[in-house]
């Protein structure tokens, strides 16, 4: 399951991290409250949603509480896992938050020429009780640039019309190791659907928001928020950002160079 939500994160160094044989990518992003008007403000982390054909529900990977006047930060990882699960809450509206049970997850490759894409492999057993799993004996490979997809099998059903089983993309949660899924979509048994996943964007988001719950991304309202780009920039890098109210009260995002960051006016894409 995703983890609750965490105060502030404190500043204890990560675990020697592999990705596929490789030392994972890891980023930082340092956040100073500086609104006195409020006493703590939540800081809440997205990560940018993956191309997909089908319609992606996404939700918070991490927070953090920071009182006015302090400093924090948030770690990620940048390396891709599948995950599946079952939500009893269905997906026939697309405005109602779900919650995933029954999570399962895999790491995966990601297409970068010559070195093929992962393909994983879902499948269910027969039992009343049973939880969608990955079959790692289905794997394969893909060619599809900078993705991985996820093949679902005919036994890949809902046991109950209130069911869904979705899946998607999934993260490592750098201070708790845990599989985070990030962005999911329902599955169709029998089809198979690509993801190309952006590990290194993200947003910063203030706003309601809860861990566990996924809306569809393309539905949510992204208060005060501002994008995280670590594209071209070295593994271990990191990005400051000031929150900031000013002297008439109107709030900005602030880069570490004095400049004022974007905020973004729609929902994350």
């Amino acid at each position: 399951m995703v983890p609750a939500k965490r105060v502030q994160t404190p500043n204890v160094p990560l675990p020697q991290l592999y990705y596929h044989g490789q030392n994972m990518a890891t980023y930082t992003i340092q956040l100073k409250n500086e609104d006195p008007w409020i006493e703590s403000t939540i800081f809440y982390l997205y990560q940018a949603a993956p191309a997909c054909k089908a319609p992606v529900y996404a939700a918070v990977c991490q927070s953090v509480a920071i009182d006015a006047g302090s400093t924090g930060e948030l770690k990620v990882i940048a390396a891709p896992y599948a995950v599946v699960g079952t939500t009893k809450n269905g997906l026939s509206d697309p405005t109602e938050p779900i919650v995933i049970e029954n999570l399962d997850s895999r790491p995966v490759q990601l297409t970068k020429r010559p070195v093929k894409g992962s393909v994983v492999r879902i499948d269910r057993g027969s039992g009343e009780n049973s939880a969608p799993y990955f079959d790692d004996g289905g794997a394969s490979t893909t060619t599809a640039d900078a993705s991985f997809r996820i093949s679902a099998s005919e036994n890949a059903q809902p046991l109950s019309p209130e069911e869904s089983i979705v899946m998607g993309l999934g993260a490592q949660n750098p201070i708790t190791g845990e599989i985070v899924p990030v962005a999911l979509v329902p599955a169709q048994a029998g089809k198979t659907l690509t993801f190309t996943p952006e590990l290194l964007r993200y947003y910063i988001a203030l706003g309601d928001f809860q861990h566990s719950k996924f809306e569809r991304a393309d539905w949510v309202t992204y208060d005060w928020f501002t994008e995280v780009d670590f594209r071209g920039k070295s593994p271990g890098s990191r990005v400051a950002l000031v929150w900031r109210r000013d002297e008439e009260g109107n709030m900005h995002w602030i880069r570490e160079d004095g400049v004022e960051a974007e905020r973004e006016p729609e929902a994350m894409e």
